[in-house]
């Protein structure tokens, strides 16, 4: 099979900042079970009756890597060093480990490599083209086995099965509406936004494969034809949208880098009651990340000023990263086009809403944005957060919190 990297610049090589060693989960094979057993670490000192792996349930789930106290991964050593790498060498590592954060994206035209911004080099493009890395991510494939061959297309919107010629064309209007430089970014989230409830209220099921290609082009230009109105008047969200938005915006400060692990049920409860106090909060906001220092909640809405585009451009760089790779939607089995894309859209409030948190009092910088871009990536996978993008958009609240945390 071929192997592409995007169409577009994305750049990445080992910093070795040790992101991906802390507060991650990493997934094991069989063959890096077998792989770790055979590397005797139980024979050695300091890892006599230490756990170098656990499983993610009690009956029967995948089996990972343990953790240290800290949260990082048991392999860590102080220096920031993977033990199995110094030992062993780099083949030795789990799968997982070699990969990250190179990744691959199928559809019915074959598969594209692309780089996970969970990784902060990554999301700051520091380094090699990602083409230079190809050769060496085709070879994990044919070690571990190439991702199988997409066969349905996934649906654009609810109850419609369409061809994945259908499905390609839509996803391409999307893309060229979030890439397109004419507009700032919070203009391109919203004319996507506009697009997708367009596409829904044609009732997509019933078009003939003929005239999609026109009902797109008329529905392309009609997404970005009105939208100014919106920043002309921009109102705050409804009440009951601030204190969901804020309790989605507490999952996303928990992926922010250095933040406390989470392994256990505990954990997850008192994450579940702080997100609630901050949802609930009027004064001062609880706190929820170390990095994250105590501020006044009506900090939180007010303007951030003109900001320079290389601030910005980290997260310019995460959305047209997943609008030109669709990893957004194929990541995803099974969900909705039109669900994907309000949850990337999402992702842009809860952007500038973290960076007003973090910059309380100084400007703000492009390492703000690429730590940031971090945790979005990593907050994405959440379950809840694809049905609450879209109740946020059909209630009209989505592109309002768009507009207004863009100030």
């Amino acid at each position: 099979m071929k192997l592409h990297a995007l169409p577009i610049v994305e750049q990445w090589d080992c910093h070795h900042c040790g992101a991906c060693c802390r507060e991650t989960t990493v997934r094991l094979t069989a063959d890096d079970v077998a792989r770790l057993e055979a590397q005797g670490w139980q024979e050695q000192p300091e890892f006599r009756g230490a756990r170098i792996f656990r499983r993610l349930a009690w009956l029967g789930g995948a089996k990972v890597l343990a953790h240290q106290e800290d949260g990082s991964c048991v392999f860590l050593t102080a220096a920031g060093r993977c033990r199995i790498h110094e030992v062993h060498g780099a083949d030795a590592k789990p799968l997982a480990c070699r990969q990250f954060p190179l990744q691959t994206v199928s559809t019915d035209r074959g598969t594209l490599a692309t780089a996970l911004r969970s990784c902060p080099s990554a999301a700051a493009d520091r380094g090699r083209r990602l083409a230079d890395h190809v050769p060496f991510l085709k070879r994990l494939l044919d070690e571990s086995g190439w991702p199988s061959p997409a066969t349905l297309a996934p649906p654009v919107v609810r109850g419609a099965k369409r061809s994945w010629e259908e499905f390609h064309r839509v996803s391409d209007v999307l893309r060229r509406l979030l890439v397109d430089e004419r507009w700032p970014l919070v203009r391109r989230v919203v004319h996507a936004l506009r697009f997708c409830t367009l596409v829904e209220q044609c009732r997509w099921n019933r078009p003939e494969a003929k005239s999609v290609g026109p009902l797109l082009e008329v529905l392309e230009q009609s997404a970005a034809a009105d939208a100014g109105a919106l920043f002309h008047d921009r109102r705050p969200p409804a009440a009951r949208t601030t204190r969901l938005f804020r309790r989605l915006g507490a999952h996303f400060i928990r992926c922010y880098p250095g933040g406390r692990p989470m392994r256990g049920v505990a954990d997850h409860w008192r994450a579940f009651r702080s997100s609630g106090r901050l949802a609930r909060a009027t004064g001062t906001a609880p706190k929820l990340h170390p990095r994250f220092p105590a501020i006044a909640l009506d900090q939180l809405e007010r303007p951030l000023g003109p900001l320079p585009s290389d601030v910005l451009r980290p997260l310019d760089r995460f959305f047209e990263a997943h609008a030109v790779s669709k990893r957004y939607t194929l990541a995803r089995p099974g969900e909705r086009l039109v669900e994907s894309a309000r949850r990337l859209a999402f992702a842009f409030p809860v952007a500038m809403w973290m960076l007003r948190w973090l910059a309380d009092g100084r400007p703000p910088t492009a390492d703000d944005v690429v730590s940031i871009v971090v945790a979005l990536e990593r907050g994405l996978e959440l379950r809840a957060l694809g049905p609450a993008a879209g109740f946020l958009a059909e209630s009209d609240q989505l592109e309002r919190l768009v507009a207004w945390y863009s100030r």
